[in-house]
């Protein structure tokens, strides 16, 4: 997608030109230039993905009380280093893990589904 694609798609999110310009405004108030508007784009995009890995990873901690190299986990959520065995602390790393987890173990699923209504 060429990058004037993701300005367009931002400026139809808006009920009005001035609504769109309201927000990506310079710090003089003016309008901010092309590359100003992709770099605050780029932002707002890396925010949402690391709320939504943040979501993820609470809610693999939340699932094994906070213990993610319990048994039960099946060393979902563990990987060497240096020989030793070591669990995953980043919240991007404990999403992808837990959602892997979900998909291949119908089991911490179905619980995972009771738990969370």
């Amino acid at each position: 997608m060429a990058r004037f694609q993701f300005i367009v798609q931002e400026f139809e999110l808006f009920s009005s030109e001035a609504d769109f310009w309201e927000v990506y405004k310079n710090l003089k108030g003016g309008k901010m230039g092309y590359q100003h508007i992709l770099d605050a784009l780029k932002i707002k995009r890396r925010a949402s993905i690391s709320d939504s890995f943040g979501d993820d990873a609470a809610a693999a901690r939340a699932y094994f009380g906070g213990d993610l190299g319990r048994a039960d986990a099946n060393n979902a959520f563990k990987y060497k280093k240096s020989g030793r065995a070591e669990v995953y602390e980043k919240d991007k790393d404990v999403a992808i893990r837990w959602h892997k987890l979900l998909e291949h173990n119908s089991e911490i699923r179905a619980k995972w589904e009771a738990m969370s209504k």
